[in-house]
């Protein structure tokens, strides 16, 4: 297994309680996720902690938990079955009248997987970021429609 960590993050013009409405809504992350990931709730909690979600991505799937959840500053993730392993985390800090939002990743991988999928760590690392740059976008814009 290879260990990969990426961490990405983008300054929004929002306020932290816009985003963090976007990411507590599991059942809307379709609509601002890039077309190539998909998310399919297998289990929502009304509190949030322990709803789960498989995500498709390229042809690889992985499970998710929602482990833990800090109110308007963080959302942990472990990321138990299927391709991906490890943790996951979206960060929210305010920035005067702004929000840093954070995401970041740290996951081991089979061997397997890099060769079919990704050239090497450096390449694995670069193809998240330049997803992320979507994702970021979408969350804004996503955001931005829930706070009109």
């Amino acid at each position: 297994m290879y260990r990969y960590a990426t961490d990405d993050s983008r300054v929004l013009e929002r306020r932290a309680a816009q985003v963090a409405a976007v990411l507590a809504d599991l059942e809307g992350w379709n609509l601002w996720w890039p077309r190539e990931v998909r998310f399919r709730i297998v289990q929502l909690s009304s509190q949030g902690v322990g709803s789960k979600f498989e995500v498709l991505l390229g042809g690889l799937s992985f499970s998710a938990e929602l482990e833990r959840v800090e109110l308007l500053r963080g959302y942990h993730w472990a990321l138990r079955e299927g391709a991906w392993r490890g943790r996951a985390k979206w960060s929210l800090e305010p920035v005067e009248d702004h929000v840093r939002v954070k995401f970041a990743l740290d996951v081991t991988v089979h061997p397997v997987l890099i060769g079919e999928h990704f050239l090497s760590a450096k390449d694995f690392s670069a193809r998240v970021s330049r997803l992320m740059k979507r994702v970021f976008d979408g969350l804004d814009h996503r955001a931005g429609e829930l706070n009109r």
